[in-house]
């Protein structure tokens, strides 16, 4: 498994338009859908996907970037490799791995108590084990495929020991990290 984690910015706008020109139709419509902040996130998060790939695989994979029916990206053509992204507010993060994978990185911040209970059936002490859970969750999501409309449902401490989770707080943010056995 290797995952990385950027600020935003990592990435000039002349970098960001040679992987968007890059992408399937499909990607970028994605892309196009969402609001200029959210979509040029997502773009980064893209582009660091594709530096990790070429990298660790040597290989230029940004075309072959796909999504399936629940949203989750793959590599067309290479069902040896697994990938997941994920952004939040100044940070977006990338994972790749032989091995189903999932990454979610959310800055930590004050939520509403509407939101807390959208995402954690557990009693939480701190809003440290609020994102820690939640990120655990939504990158476990992303590893199984499971839909994310079934998060509240998971229950962390049952999670099953296929699974490799590895958490971290780092500069304001949580960010985890799930890999399948």
């Amino acid at each position: 498994m290797i995952y990385r984690i950027l600020s935003y910015d990592a990435f000039d706008s002349e970098k960001l338009n040679e992987v968007f020109d890059r992408l399937s139709d499909a990607q970028k419509n994605y892309i196009k859908r969402k609001n200029e902040n959210s979509g040029k996130q997502s773009l980064a998060a893209r582009a660091l996907l594709a530096t990790l790939l070429k990298e660790h695989y040597g290989e230029d994979l940004v075309g072959c970037i796909a999504a399936d029916e629940k949203g989750r990206l793959y590599i067309h053509d290479r069902p040896d490799i697994f990938v997941s992204i994920s952004h939040s507010k100044d940070a977006v993060a990338a994972a790749v791995s032989k091995k189903a994978i999932g990454i979610d990185i959310e800055h930590i911040r004050p939520v509403s108590e509407k939101l807390q209970k959208r995402i954690c059936k557990e009693s939480l002490g701190t809003e440290d084990e609020l994102f820690k859970i939640w990120t655990l969750k939504e990158a476990y999501v992303k590893a199984s495929g499971i839909p994310l409309s079934k998060i509240l449902a998971l229950d962390v401490k049952e999670f099953p020991e296929s699974a490799e989770f590895f958490s971290q707080k780092k500069h304001g943010y949580y960010i985890t990290v799930v890999e399948m056995k």
